[in-house]
């Protein structure tokens, strides 16, 4: 199979399917109201509910939704075969994450911006409020923790990209003028500075590389109490930066770095495509793998695919500073279905560049050996980095300057990730305590700082052992448990509204059986392994998980029964 053709195949499906799909989810099945007013608009605080230009937000929505999640996932994918990946992001891109965006962008706007687990209490009751808060909170924290560590891991593998990842402050402060400015002079001014601060710590890196080999060590006792390597002190800066971030209105940091980092996924998916239109190489890769000790291959969409189609964090995203921050109702399928578009794009070149190069399929076959159950998740960040900057280095770059330039996209896309993510958690902890009846936090900045404290106690556990496949997996069923049960919600809002339920309706009664059987493979094989801890989380979500599910499906049983029993009954002979 020639690649330029499946990268022309998905960008017509992706092209057709926001010209006429994402048209009739926004017209025929939510029905948006164009004239409504947004929480931005009644909520506006000028701290999270903030009207954004929808083009900036669809980048900043965009690099949120993307980055280490879909090229960890895809990577993972294709050890089954290219074909299997490919139909999964595409039709799942279309159809799944597509209703799935704009779902929750709707939802979310018709209950003034609240985060989904407030619009499980809304919709369904205080009986949801348990289920939803836990797998929220479960998901958030080692979400935030694995991508701390995964962003650490790829400096120090990667040491071209410090100086560019310590010079996101300054740049960040005058992108962010550019963004304000008030003159066409301003904003050359502040573009200038931008691209003159990015280009001076892009040479610098390939000169001086800022690589940390050593480790801080605390003593006591005539023993080390504390060991942190070259990844964790990386962590530790990718921390103080994320909290620089959150304590910030969203439109001083978070817009910016947000933007930067979309504008890098455009260049980098720019210049790997041209590569492949000149040199349109073959995908070496098997159809179908059938010389790979695999796993049951039906728990290939909840173990897999977790930043994509049915990836349960990217609700967080939607609900959480997207939908606060947009300008008009008719934004929403813009932002949702272009946001997940993008998402499908980055990881159809993640297929592209994982799949070509080889000399032949045995050759390909040598990488993907075995299931990598112990494989680290920074393996495919680090694939996707080489051999992306090997296509970018066909157009005559250097390759160390592509290298740097794909590792420094993926860097921005994870931050960008995490910064949403720690917001989203500060979101959760304050619904929490407004749902619990307690008073609002009046010190935001304590509060963020116990937030990191959490997130750095469990990226420091999480390092301790292998971060490999098994914190995916965690990560995973957290997510897929969450999405059904959101599916769910969307029935009963529309339900209420007397509207089809159909489209949103088909997607947890065909996943929630996989994620069920999904979870209970993970548990078995935990069980096998010994990994108590992982095994008890698990079995928190299993249950947190059928409890959110079942809670939220006896509801949309009892609306429709209650509207069956109110329809008129039809005359005789009709």
């Amino acid at each position: 199979m020639n690649s330029l053709v499946l990268i022309m195949v998905t960008i017509g499906v992706f092209a057709m399917g926001y010209r006429f799909y994402a048209k009739f989810l926004t017209l025929g099945v939510f029905r948006i109201d164009n004239s409504a007013p947004t929480p931005a608009s009644h909520r506006h605080d000028s701290h999270d509910f903030v009207r954004c230009n929808r083009w900036l937000l669809l980048s900043q929505h965009t690099a949120a939704v993307t980055g280490s999640t879909t090229l960890v996932g895809t990577g993972v994918a294709i050890i089954w075969g290219w074909v299997p990946a490919f139909l999964w992001i595409v039709v799942g891109t279309v159809l799944v994450a597509g209703t799935y965006a704009i779902g929750t962008l709707w939802a979310s706007l018709r209950y003034s911006g609240v985060g989904p687990q407030s619009l499980a209490q809304e919709l369904v009751g205080t009986t949801a409020t348990i289920p939803f808060f836990g797998l929220a909170g479960i998901l958030l924290i080692v979400v935030c923790a694995v991508l701390t560590l995964l962003i650490g891991e790829v400096l120090v593998a990667n040491p071209s990209v410090g100086w560019l990842f310590l010079s996101l402050m300054p740049i960040t402060i005058f992108l962010r003028q550019s963004l304000f400015a008030a003159t066409a002079e301003h904003l050359l001014l502040n573009l200038g500075l931008v691209l003159a601060i990015s280009l001076a710590a892009f040479i610098l890196g390939q000169y001086l590389p800022l690589a940390i080999t050593g480790a801080w060590r605390i003593q006591g006792w005539n023993q080390d109490v504390l060991v942190l390597g070259p990844g964790l002190i990386w962590s530790v800066i990718v921390l103080i930066t994320g909290y620089l971030s959150i304590k910030d209105p969203v439109w001083s940091t978070a817009r910016p770095r947000g933007v930067l980092a979309g504008i890098l996924l455009l260049i980098v998916i720019l210049l790997i495509f041209i590569g492949i239109s000149i040199y349109q190489p073959d995908i070496t890769a098997p159809r179908i793998n059938g010389q790979v000790n695999l796993p049951n291959p039906t728990v290939l969409i909840p173990m897999v695919l977790t930043g994509g189609a049915f990836a349960g964090y990217h609700a967080f995203v939607h609900a959480g500073p997207t939908v606060r921050q947009i300008e008009h109702q008719q934004d929403a399928p813009l932002l949702g279905y272009g946001g997940v578009v993008g998402d499908g794009l980055l990881a159809i070149t993640a297929v592209i560049v994982l799949t070509t190069g080889f000399a032949d399929t045995d050759s390909w076959h040598r990488s993907y050996v075995s299931w990598p159950q112990h494989e680290p998740i920074v393996r495919w960040l680090n694939e996707f980095i080489d051999r992306g900057a090997q296509f970018i280095s066909m157009l005559g770059i250097p390759r160390q300057w592509a290298s740097t330039l794909t590792a420094f996209m993926v860097v921005a896309l994870t931050l960008s990730a995490l910064e949403t993510a720690l917001r989203s958690f500060g979101f959760l902890l304050t619904d929490g305590r407004e749902r619990l009846g307690l008073q609002p936090s009046t010190n935001k900045t304590l509060q963020y700082r116990v937030l990191i404290l959490v997130v750095a106690i469990m990226a420091f556990g999480v390092s301790q052992t292998r971060l490999d496949l098994d914190y995916w997996y965690l990560i995973s069923i957290t997510g897929q448990w969450f999405a059904p049960a959101l599916f769910v919600l969307l029935v009963i809002a529309l339900s209420r509204l007397g509207r089809s339920t159909m489209m949103v309706l088909v997607p947890p009664m065909v996943l929630s059986p996989v994620v069920a059987w999904g979870t209970l493979w993970v548990m078995w094989q935990w069980w096998k392994d010994g990994l108590w801890l992982l095994l008890i989380t698990a079995s928190v979500i299993l249950l947190l998980g059928l409890w959110g599910l079942t809670v939220t499906t006896m509801t949309a049983f009892q609306i429709h029964r209650q509207q069956a029993s109110a329809m008129p009954l039809r005359p005789p002979g009709l």
